[in-house]
């Protein structure tokens, strides 16, 4: 059976969002939901356990799932019983430090076969973030997961597929070739470092990114409020007014995720040191309220050269 012939068997599993919608999840209580596998006569049932997290079902099988190969196949076709044959979900695991990092699957990533039969609805439409311990539990009750050094530690590229991931839909480049020129034309303002300024830390952190990216990356994932000080969040035009939070001020190569989650690159254990934050620049909370108000107080927003 040729693999589009088995793509056309498999039923459309819920896992199956459109890409580019709310893109990470973090899982430190995942659901797990047991159900009988639907019938292959004469076979008897066996009893599969769904991975769900966040209303999102990333398994239906974790039986059955494959696990050992990158990316992995969480999703089991219904008619065969066989991930191979679903191809659905796909996500590439990695570990960093004490987490592990769901990315989305890539062409690249698959046999030359698969390549031209896959499109983004195959691939997992939602990065997870899930604590190591989490995963040692699910490891421990299912013994056909492998251990979480199984699988290889995140790499720089790894890092900006997941930063980039994260910019508000509307905005939202595939690639760091393309965020420096796209921030300079579609920016509006910058808050709280001001536009020029907060384009230069980007400038700084591609760089870094492209210095090596196929290099491990190190560093350790907090919440927003304990990375010693605030997330700077660049602005765009036109309804909906996207914002998009990207850095920590006054932190080097600091990667803010969804819901309020950072990345510190080249963080040990224990709290953050305090690091002053630019001159000028004020430590606040941005509320949209506020913002609003801002933008109709000033005549035009910040610009950067270029404009």
């Amino acid at each position: 059976m040729t693999p589009r012939q088995r793509l056309g068997a498999t039923p459309r599993p819920p896992v199956a969002v459109p890409a580019y919608e709310k893109v990470m999840i973090y899982c430190d209580s995942p659901t797990l939901e047991e159900w009988l596998a639907p019938p292959q006569p004469p076979l008897p049932q066996p009893t599969w356990t769904k991975l769900i997290v966040d209303g999102v079902m990333l398994s239906n099988s974790i039986e059955y799932g494959s696990w050992r190969r990158n990316p992995v196949c969480p999703i089991v076709c219904e008619a065969c019983w066989s991930a191979d044959c679903a191809m659905t979900g796909l996500a590439r695991l990695v570990t960093l430090r004490d987490w592990i990092l769901w990315l989305p699957g890539q062409a690249e990533d698959l046999d030359e076969s698969w390549r031209d039969q896959l499109d983004r609805s195959h691939f997992l439409a939602q990065a997870v973030i899930m604590p190591q311990a989490t995963w040692d539990g699910l490891h421990a009750r299912f013994p056909n997961l492998p251990p979480a050094d199984h699988y290889p530690p995140a790499s720089r590229r790894g890092v900006a597929q997941l930063w980039l991931s994260e910019m508000p839909e509307a905005v939202r480049v595939r690639g760091l070739a393309e965020l420096d020129d796209h921030l300079r034309r579609t920016a509006l303002a910058s808050d709280p470092l001001d536009l020029d300024p907060a384009r230069e830390v980007i400038r700084s952190m591609i760089g870094w990114l492209n210095e090596a990216p196929g290099q491990s990356a190190t560093g350790r994932i907090v919440r927003v409020q304990d990375a010693g000080g605030p997330a700077n969040s660049f602005y765009f035009d036109g309804p909906p007014f996207p914002e998009w939070p990207a850095f920590i001020v006054g932190r080097d190569n600091s990667f803010v995720f969804d819901r309020g989650w950072v990345l510190l690159i080249g963080e040990a254990d224990g709290p953050p040191d305090q690091q002053p934050l630019p001159a000028g620049t004020e430590s606040r909370t941005v509320t949209p309220s506020a913002k609003a108000v801002r933008r109709a107080a000033r005549p035009a927003p910040r610009r950067g050269p270029g404009r």
